[in-house]
């Protein structure tokens, strides 16, 4: 585990100022954090080891036991196939520009500013140009994967039963990795004392019900993501996303000159995104490329608005006078939205940066107004953060693909046979220790939309035809030893053997029990229209 936001300041010259880890101050152990015994539930999540008293105490089952008696079949143990393919086009990928590739190369934060005078990159970039002022045309538009000609023909000539993008995916890869390790805390122990009574789970927004939808073409489903509200209560996030990626990558006098509003004048015409592609058993997947260093990494680019402007993004403007002004601390600090991050989306980004075959994360801490800071986190830090290593993180990936293979296959073998579009809603149900999946065949899909205009709330929820529910149950083996739902699965490493068992059962049908449509639609409510990143 590594030591973050322990720091010290170091110079050569005044223009050359950097936070640093200071090596002479120690991390807090995992092993002695309070963070792992600050609840009895965040103990029970993290119980040393498989065996002994410990393992006894947190309940797993000792006497000898068989899932394939109750329907359960064993889980492919072998690791799923992961072949990265080359697109036909080589698109050239942006590079940092204003000196920020020097954030790259050391852990840690990098405050634009030292103080009020000195600043480590150029002022330009502290104040945001509002999306008033942004001329979107200059963007690329979102294409989903049933939409993308390119990732169809790859998924055709390599025999893909499934196409889908980062964006669509991981919010699936998610539910199936709480449903494997029964809702694991994250490990905060990087992070200051600070820290170590505070929760490690993961945020309500995090684990709430997803939507996507299964769109087939020439007998291939495209996996698209479910609607947001309209409009999207993070509408000031998006866009700012979008225009301070460009920010990052261009040049003063090229930002000013293609992304900037100009009256009389024609918008830039960008030029096509840059995309990683590669198959994982089945499926045929998309990553977008943000960027690129000077030894060919790529990694991804995310802007991270403050808690405070999070948690209430509807009124940001009121928010705006909020600043970062410290290095670490539980509140007004880099360390505090570093935090909030790995208990809201740094399992995203883990899945992200292995399906794109990324090195890591580039963050832009802002507050909508201004911009704070950088930092670049690899996978194999993120990783710590969520499941504990890098080694557990690869397993957790890859049993969570296989997990999502079996599922979609067993949901289109039931409801495919007239290839018509099907939205899937799903979420845990904690208590019955299982994924509940609603499945709906639908008689009416307007696909994807980029002008919503026509379209209002009500449309995103309307229920057009059948609606059947399945549960998927998981039994994982280690080492022998079989968890029960009491138990949150434990860091395992390569010396560990873990048999995991699945049972896919059909629960009910709307044909057959008036009720589940109700059921259907307040699940379906809140996979849309749940804050994305509201903290409870």
């Amino acid at each position: 585990m590594f030591s973050r936001f322990f720091r010290r300041l170091t110079c050569t010259d005044t223009s050359a100022f950097m936070y640093r880890r200071a090596p002479s101050l120690r991390r807090v152990s995992r092993n002695n954090s309070p963070n792992n015994v600050s609840s009895s539930a965040n103990a029970a999540s993290n119980f040393g080891g498989v065996g002994g008293d410990q393992t006894r105490k947190a309940g797993v089952v000792e006497a000898k036991y068989d899932p394939t008696t109750k329907g359960f079949e064993i889980l492919d143990p072998d690791p799923i196939n992961q072949t990265v393919i080359r697109p036909s086009v080589n698109i050239p990928v942006p590079r940092l520009e204003h000196g920020l590739e020097i954030v790259l190369q050391q852990s840690g934060v990098f405050p634009l500013q030292l103080d009020d005078a000195r600043y480590q990159f150029p002022p330009y970039l502290k104040h945001i140009v509002q999306p008033d002022k942004i001329d979107f045309n200059a963007v690329p538009p979102f294409v989903t994967s049933s939409r993308d000609p390119a990732l169809h023909s790859l998924a055709v000539a390599n025999n893909s039963r499934y196409k889908g993008s980062t964006s669509s995916v991981t919010s699936i890869l998610a539910q199936l990795y709480f449903l494997l390790t029964n809702f694991k805390t994250t490990h905060t122990d990087c992070l200051s004392p600070e820290f170590s009574n505070m929760t490690c789970a993961f945020t309500r927004a995090t684990t709430k019900p997803v939507c996507v939808f299964l769109r087939p073409f020439e007998g291939i489903y495209a996996i698209d993501s479910g609607p947001s509200a309209i409009p999207p209560k993070n509408q000031i996030l998006l866009e700012l996303g979008k225009s301070m990626e460009k920010m990052l990558t261009l040049t003063e006098v090229e930002f000013k000159d293609r992304m900037l509003l100009r009256q009389g004048q024609d918008s830039y015409v960008p030029g096509a995104e840059a995309y990683n592609f590669m198959k994982v058993g089945s499926l045929m997947l998309r990553s977008q490329i943000d960027c690129q260093d000077g030894k060919n990494n790529s990694f991804d680019l995310k802007t991270r608005a403050l808690s405070a402007i999070r948690y209430d993004v509807q009124n940001y403007m009121v928010h705006r006078g909020t600043k970062i002004r410290r290095i670490r601390g539980r509140t007004l600090s880099f360390e505090r939205e570093f935090y909030d991050m790995i208990r809201s989306v740094f399992l995203k980004y883990s899945f992200q940066v292995r399906i794109g075959r990324m090195h890591g994360v580039f963050i832009t801490y802002h507050n909508t107004d201004e911009v704070f800071g950088f930092e670049y986190v690899t996978l194999p830090e993120i990783d710590s953060c969520v499941f504990g290593s890098h080694d557990f993180g690869n397993r957790c990936f890859d049993v969570c693909m296989k997990l999502m293979s079996v599922l979609l296959d067993h949901v289109v073998a039931d409801l495919g046979k007239d290839h018509r579009s099907i939205r899937i809603v799903m979420g845990n149900d904690r208590a019955r220790k299982e994924l509940v999946v609603f499945a709906e065949k639908m008689e009416r899909d307007y696909g994807w939309v980029e002008d919503k205009s026509n379209i209002t709330n009500a449309d995103l929820v309307e229920i057009t035809g059948e609606v059947t529910q399945y549960s998927l149950r998981v039994d994982s083996e280690v080492n022998g030893t079989f968890l029960n739902k009491y138990t949150s699965m434990n860091v395992l490493d390569a010396k560990d053997d873990m048999n995991v068992f699945y049972r896919i059962h059909k629960e009910d049908h709307s044909e057959l029990n008036p009720k589940l449509r109700a059921q259907y639609l307040t699940w379906l409510r809140r996979s849309i229209f749940f804050d994305d990143d509201v903290d409870f």
